[in-house]
């Protein structure tokens, strides 16, 4: 009676407080796999370890949270075996940060070839008309647009007409705006994302009737970048996991699958093995990297 009482009671006593949790299953674990979504994963396809199968479990429990940053790196814990108090580093990069992590083109332009000619439309004889080097981003245009500063040298703005084009020769245009406001204009447009990024913009200028105030272009600047192939902006802010070499042994494409799920769609999220990271060495993921981190 005692040997069947310790089988029958204390026994599947026990494997009950030890199965209910992921923490600590062993006979149900192909269950919490399945529930999850996460049955055809090498971890659980390949590996033998328990503990490796219920880390899965574990971060995949985590993803339903909040996605907050601390949430993010809970989750990640148990896919990269960190051993506590590791933590993963989180590192974020806004709309500001990767402007000035990438050069804004920028132009004096001499008094002479400064003045703004009357026209009566935009061509070939416009004055000024200035032109970029080629600009090497590649890609296409981020979801960004692009932003034009004009510095004048007066606040005569109301009969200036400007008109930006692409390598792609795709056209922006604006109107100077009312008079004595200003000699320093933001021109920004969102028409541009998805064209051609790579090569040579042209700006060209002029002033609407013969008989408008005179005004020169002191300066001007464009700030555009590119996004997919080649270029670096997609995202209203970058941020990634870096997992440093003690921690580079879990499973890269659950961890990628991880961040694709959590991430919004305003924001791009990744996973970089090295802050240096270096083309043709093992840590190196073609695309990931910060700017200026």
């Amino acid at each position: 009676m005692g040997e069947c009482l310790k089988i029958y009671g204390y026994d599947l006593l026990d494997r009950f407080f030890r199965e209910i949790s992921p923490l600590t299953c062993v006979e149900i674990l192909p269950d919490w796999e399945g529930l999850l979504g996460i049955t055809y994963t090498r971890v659980a396809q390949t590996e033998l370890s328990i503990l490796d199968r219920r880390n899965a479990v574990l971060a995949k429990l985590r993803e339903y949270g909040g996605t907050t940053l601390f949430n993010v790196a809970a989750a990640m814990v148990p896919l990269a075996n960190f051993v506590p108090p590791d933590l993963p580093e989180i590192i974020e990069i806004t709309a500001n940060d990767l402007r000035n992590a990438n050069p804004t083109f920028q132009e004096t332009i001499p008094i002479a070839d400064g003045r703004i000619l009357p026209d009566i439309g935009f061509n070939a004889g416009n004055n000024p008309i200035r032109k970029t080097p080629v600009l090497l981003d590649g890609g296409h245009v981020w979801n960004g647009g692009v932003l034009l500063h004009i510095k004048l040298v007066s606040q005569d703005t109301a009969a200036l007409r400007f008109q930006l084009m692409g390598p792609d020769f795709t056209v922006l245009q604006w109107e100077g705006g009312h008079s004595g406001l200003t000699d320093e204009l933001w021109l920004r447009s969102p028409t541009p994302p998805n064209t051609a990024i790579h090569g040579v913009w042209q700006l060209n200028v002029y002033r609407q009737g013969f008989l408008s105030p005179n005004n020169r272009v002191v300066n001007w600047s464009l700030y555009v970048i590119g996004a997919g192939i080649g270029g670096r902006g997609q995202a209203k802010y970058n941020w990634s996991v870096y997992l440093d070499p003690k921690y580079q042994k879990g499973d890269r494409k659950a961890i990628d699958a991880f961040l694709s799920r959590v991430t919004q769609a305003y924001a791009r999220s990744f996973v970089i093995y090295a802050k240096d990271s270096m083309p043709g060495t093992e840590q190196h993921v073609p695309g990931r990297f910060l700017p200026g981190v």
